[in-house]
């Protein structure tokens, strides 16, 4: 037996706490709450709840490089305009900030996709345990991605996500946008190739954001659907 000291729980997401409470309000349910613990919704719980936590500082990493990159950029209009023309590329002085931006968005893409499984499974998990419903995994799926206001979140998330763990890696451009703030919009790439890219290649970080504002929605969405169930339950 390996003498482990562990760390306590703590975490800036409080979901499921406001299911857990309505549950607790119908005897009817709680009859069947030792699959809570015991079973794979605690652990699913946690999984929504740790990620949700901690997505935050993935992003906040992500920021920090874009910001330490930007300052580099910052008054090299004339430079970066000279070597468009000559079809060259702009180097960095510093790459580690590259390097972390990279790390901080393929967290974020894995971690994501992660929650957004987490949250199909749990509801599936929810209706067969408290109400012996049985709900496809396509349909569960399709359930999380409709709580938010559109849907397309959840399309790019999974084609984002299946090319990072089966297929290619991202990495690092820059949109210039004459006129507009910021000059020089974030974009990541999917094909190493210069000058060959396809639709698919090019994640906007407006994606990225996108994806953010939409799992933000399905997690607290789908929780409220669950509440609003369980709140009629007899």
């Amino acid at each position: 037996m390996r003498d482990i000291l562990e760390i306590e729980y703590r975490s800036m997401a409080r979901w499921p706490l406001s299911l857990r409470a309505a549950i607790n309000t119908i005897p009817i349910l709680t009859i069947k709450d030792a699959a809570w613990r015991e079973g794979r919704l605690s652990d699913l719980a946690f999984a929504v709840s740790t990620r949700l936590g901690y997505l935050p500082d993935i992003i906040r990493v992500i920021d920090e490089s874009l910001y330490a990159l930007g300052l580099e950029l910052a008054g090299k209009d004339a430079e970066i305009n000279n070597l468009r023309a000559e079809g060259s590329v702009y180097t960095f002085g510093d790459y580690r900030a590259v390097r972390k931006l990279l790390i901080g968005a393929g967290s974020f893409i894995t971690e994501s996709r992660s929650c957004f499984e987490n949250l199909a499974c749990f509801y599936r998990e929810f209706l067969r345990n408290y109400f012996e419903e049985m709900v496809s995994v396509a349909s569960s799926y399709a359930i999380v991605a409709h709580m938010a206001s559109t849907e397309q979140w959840a399309d790019d998330l999974q084609r984002i996500r299946h090319d990072l763990l089966h297929e290619r890696s991202m990495w690092l451009a820059f949109e210039v946008r004459s006129g507009q703030t910021p000059r020089y919009e974030p974009l990541l790439l999917l094909n190493w190739r210069p000058g060959r890219f396809q639709p698919d290649d090019c994640v906007p970080f407006q994606v990225l954001r996108d994806i953010r504002a939409g799992l933000a929605e399905a997690a607290a969405g789908l929780q409220e659907s669950l509440v609003r169930r369980v709140s009629v339950a007899k």
